[in-house]
């Protein structure tokens, strides 16, 4: 299971949140994360959709999990399956060449394309099925430090981080 702290950038209506994080391991380099935010504040960061179950606000500090399965399954899902698409195409234009009556070359390219193509078709919609939205999408497990004060304006123009920042 991986933790990122993370900056709430916005709020939707649907229980997610944007966050925005550090690129490294979320200041996984600091002795005390409850002080420190420097390494929110500079270039480097993602900004990514994550579940807002626990309601956090625009400018919450806020930790979010993204489970090692999760993880797994959405390379799985995202690199795999075209691949396979394009395999699996390929091999029937393979075997389909002779009776259609075309080279096997032009067979295999032809069929993996299509492979390809329904492969991230497939892609396409499984990331937006419910199963996606529950299972890969990741969340904030706890608000570190709610963002009295700070909006959403003050959120976007973050300052650069100095060039040593506590996120290393």
């Amino acid at each position: 299971m991986t933790e990122r702290i993370g900056l709430v950038v916005s709020v939707f209506d649907n229980q997610t949140a944007e966050v925005m994080t550090d690129k490294k391991s979320a200041c996984g380099g600091c002795a005390d994360t409850r002080s420190c935010k420097s390494c929110l504040s500079g270039g480097d960061k993602v900004i990514a959709v994550v579940r807002n179950e626990l309601q956090a606000d625009a400018g919450d500090i806020v930790v979010v999990e993204h489970t090692k399965g999760a993880l797994w399954g959405s390379a799985a899902l995202f690199y795999l399956l075209p691949v396979f698409g394009l395999m699996a195409g390929a091999f029937a234009g393979l075997a389909a060449a002779g009776g259609w009556g075309i080279n096997e070359s032009d067979g295999a390219v032809l069929f993996g394309l299509t492979g390809l193509a329904a492969g991230l078709l497939a892609v396409f919609y499984v990331s937006r099925s419910a199963y996606a939205k529950d299972r890969l999408v990741p969340r904030i497990i706890r608000i570190a430090e709610h963002g009295v004060g700070r909006t959403q304006a003050v959120v976007q123009r973050a300052p650069a981080a100095p060039t040593r920042s506590c996120c290393g």
